[in-house]
């Protein structure tokens, strides 16, 4: 849910700060930039605060809504380079032939960046999964932990016996669809981090 989130905004936002030209265009950037620059034990009283008074403890947006504060920043600022490199002439070429701005950007620029924004949604994707201060302070239930987080909570035999093994044993589990995700669209990612960087 948080990529698919992020992916939509961030496509929106960093196409409108790519194309459109407006006051503090470079302003508005920096300050998306900074706010991913504070790390998230700094905001979990906050969020806690707010979380306690509108009742999110032991939802699923209350793990949700946090990443994609972490994770939109970065897809706006990649997703901004990637658009601002794509020619504009291709956008006008499509209106000359009867799109609406709307239809040149889905049917034209977008099946162009997919590249750059698979890249984006497997970083998101990445964010989200290894996320863990937030996971594991919102959420109680058992039903709703995170693999990062049930894995640090493993216990052994006895209270003084630390579990290396099993938790080194689900930390290799819990890695294996990154690995393979990472592993079915190399090329991609590769394509995508790579756009833009030779004429």
């Amino acid at each position: 849910m948080t990529t698919v989130a992020v992916l939509i905004i961030g496509i929106l936002t960093a196409y409108a700060l790519a194309r459109l030209d407006f006051k503090f265009k470079n302003l508005v950037l920096a300050i998306i930039i900074t706010t991913s620059m504070f790390p998230g034990i700094s905001l979990l009283v906050p969020l806690l605060e707010l979380f306690n008074a509108i009742g999110w403890f032991n939802t699923y947006q209350a793990m949700i809504v946090p990443s994609m504060s972490f994770a939109l920043p970065l897809a706006v600022w990649n997703l901004t380079a990637f658009f601002r490199q794509m020619p504009t002439e291709l956008e006008e070429a499509a209106q000359i032939d009867g799109c609406t701005p709307a239809q040149a950007f889905r049917k034209v620029i977008l099946p162009l960046a997919a590249p750059g924004v698979f890249t984006t949604a497997i970083i998101t994707f990445i964010a989200a999964w290894n996320e863990f201060i937030i996971a594991l302070s919102v959420v109680n239930k058992q039903d709703l932990k995170t693999a990062p987080v049930i894995t640090s909570q493993f216990t052994g035999q006895t209270n003084f016996d630390a579990p290396f093994g099993t938790q080194m044993a689900a930390g290799v589990i819990v890695t294996i669809p990154l690995v393979i995700l990472v592993l079915l669209f190399q090329r991609r990612i590769v394509a995508g981090l790579t756009a833009g960087g030779v004429k």
